[in-house]
Formats: structure tokens, sequence, C-alpha cells
């Protein structure tokens, strides 16, 4: 690596940066809502050296790509929440779908600033999804109560809740087994959240990808605890990538999201095939999409592949339906079907205080 920095910096002022690039970096930094050119001096001068450690003649949109996070995250933490509107989007036909709206392909990325979402706590509750007696014993059960629920066949009884709904139905303490309660236990240890954030070019209209970034913002707001982490993975363009790796870092996070442009294709497969890779098991995923798969990994299908993507996926799972009123195919929900977990329509995410998820332990 040394000698590698040693030969970048002799060939740096080598590097050209055609004028197409500075165009590229203009038109992103000022999409972002950065009013400095302190951060295109920045984006410059790191895009060339970048180049210059992979050897290359000349900067190029990769470099840009790369770079661009780098310089854009602490910027975008000190300007306000609003931004300045987006560019008016052209008028929609009645037969036109969203899909055909923004052609994924080619359409230029753009970058939405987020808005406020009230969104709700998640809570991981400890069962079975597919009822009956769990194998976990009473001393494997760990975390702090949270709550009572009734159950013929509890795992820990809790023997107030019990008598009191005895006392309360008949008068007299003698139970009868629908007079069982049994406590509910959030998870000791902390929780690895999964995010697989939809940034397609899909989420452009109606300028949906900023109540996706406020969702996901509010989801880590009300729910991360001390002891848990984040890993966000991005589903966009050919194939999905790691934005986040595992942090407990909420501010690099939010930071992170900020600046994640929205355009491109759909690769939903392979978000979720990469998600799985991070999966153990104290994980839980939340996966924020309108269903428009289009890039295929196993088969010629790429709905099948999501589908069956879904299906590997083994925590608890919310899918956060993003999908607009109008030419719904309610593929979310066929998701989270999949995944054995909950859906919820990004619209209504702030009806409950509280989400519960189920982890099997069966």
């Amino acid at each position: 690596m040394a000698a590698r920095l040693d030969a970048a910096r002799a060939r740096l002022l080598d590097v050209a940066v055609p004028g197409s690039i500075l165009d590229l970096i203009v038109q992103r930094i000022a999409g972002a809502g950065v009013r400095s050119l302190r951060a295109d001096l920045a984006v410059v001068r790191g895009t060339r050296a970048l180049a210059a450690l992979e050897g290359a003649a000349s900067v190029d949109a990769s470099h840009v790509e790369a770079v661009l996070p780098l310089a854009l995250a602490h910027r975008l933490t000190t300007r306000p929440r609003s931004a300045p509107p987006e560019p008016q989007q052209p008028p929609r036909t009645p037969d036109q779908s969203d899909d055909a709206r923004e052609p994924h392909d080619v359409a230029p990325e753009r970058v939405f600033t987020p808005v406020d979402v009230v969104a709700p706590r998640l809570v991981i509750e400890q069962g079975s999804r597919r009822g009956g007696n769990s194998s976990e014993s009473a001393a494997a059960l760990n975390g702090a109560a949270i709550g009572v629920r009734q159950a013929s066949d509890p795992r820990e009884l809790d023997v107030r809740a019990t008598i009191l709904h005895a006392v309360t139905r008949t008068g007299s303490a003698r139970l009868r087994r629908d007079d069982l309660h049994e406590r509910v236990r959030a998870p000791h240890a902390g929780t690895r959240y999964v995010f697989i954030v939809d940034s397609s070019g899909s989420h452009a209209v109606a300028d949906r990808m900023r109540l996706v970034k406020g969702a996901v913002g509010g989801l880590l707001e009300t729910t991360h605890g001390r002891r848990d982490e984040v890993v966000v993975i991005v589903c966009r363009g050919g194939a999905a990538s790691v934005l986040v790796e595992p942090t407990p870092l909420l501010d690099e996070v939010q930071r992170a999201l900020e600046s994640l442009p929205t355009g491109g294709r759909t690769p939903l497969a392979h978000a979720l095939e990469l998600a799985a890779t991070y999966v153990t098991d104290a994980a839980v995923l939340v996966l924020v999409t309108d269903g428009h798969a289009n890039v295929a990994t196993a088969t010629d299908d790429p709905w099948a592949d999501a589908l069956a993507a879904a299906g590997a996926i083994r925590c608890p799972a919310l899918v956060i339906d993003s999908e607009g009123d109008r030419h719904a195919t309610g593929r979310p929900r066929d998701l989270a079907a999949a995944m054995r977990g909950t859906c919820v329509r990004l619209a209504n995410l702030d009806d409950a205080s509280v989400l519960h998820l189920i982890r099997d332990v069966s």
C-alpha cells in the first residue's frame, strides 16, 4: 500500500478531469442541497486521488460515486431538513405506470432530502409463528418483561395477570386454562437491524423517496437501543450494495441515507440475498420497497427470484409498502408473506405507536 500511495502521488497531476465529470459533480452537489464551492473542490480532489490510486488516466463516474458520500456526509448534517423544491416532473398520462414514467436504466439520479415521518417502535417478542409448544426452556428466557398475553400453554406464567383474569371473569381465584397468561420479554442482547432501502427510479415518482428516507430515520430514532447495531443495504442500479456496514452509530447511518441518490433499476432479489448474509440470531430485517423488481439473479423472472430470496430470510421481518396508490400491485404484501413477516403501508406507518414482531423459537 505504501508503494501504491507513492506511485499515486507521482501520477496525481497527470490525471485528467473531463468537463463532463465536472458537470456531473456540480449537478450532484447542487441536487443534494449543498451550497458550498468547498464541496465541489473536495470532490474534484478526491476523485483525482482515487483515480491516481487505481492507476486510471482520467476520472470517471465511478470515482465520483465513491467520493461523493465522503465529501457530503458532514455537510448535510448542518443544513435544514427542508430543501429547495425539486424540478417539476412532466405530466402523467392516464395509461402511464410508475415504471413507465421513470425509466430506471436511463433516468438521471437525484438526491432527495428526507422528511420527518412519525414511526412506531419495533418490539421483538419471543414466540412461535406456528403455535404449539416452544422447546425453549424457562432458563433460556431473558430480557426485560414488556407485557403479558393470554396463552393456553404459557412458557413463563404471569401469576398476577392469570389470577386477575379469573377473578374478573368469575369472582373466584379458581383457574381454568383460558385464564392463563404468560410474560412477554424483549430480547436481552442487542439487536441487529438490517435495513433494505429501495432507492430505485420508481421512488422518484411524486418524490416518494423523501418519505422512504424519513420512515427509515423515524424507525431508527424510536427503536435503536444502546446495544443495537444497524446495517443498511441499498437496492438500486444493476446490483444491490451495502451502504453502511454494521454500526451502532445512528449519526453515521442518517448521514449516509441523506446523501443516498435515487435512480436506476430495482435489484430486489440481490438485495434480499445480500441481506441474508447479515442475518444473525438477533437480527431483524426491515425492507422498504414498492416491489417493482426488474433485475433477475437466478432465473429470467426478477419477481420469482425476489420471492425465493425473501423465503430464505430467517428472522423477524417488517415490509414497509411504498407503492403509490395508482397501479398498486400488492407485491410488498407478498414479500412479507414469503418472509412470514408484517407488512405496513408507508402512508399508515404512524397509525400505531408500537409494532410487535415475532422471533420464532420453536
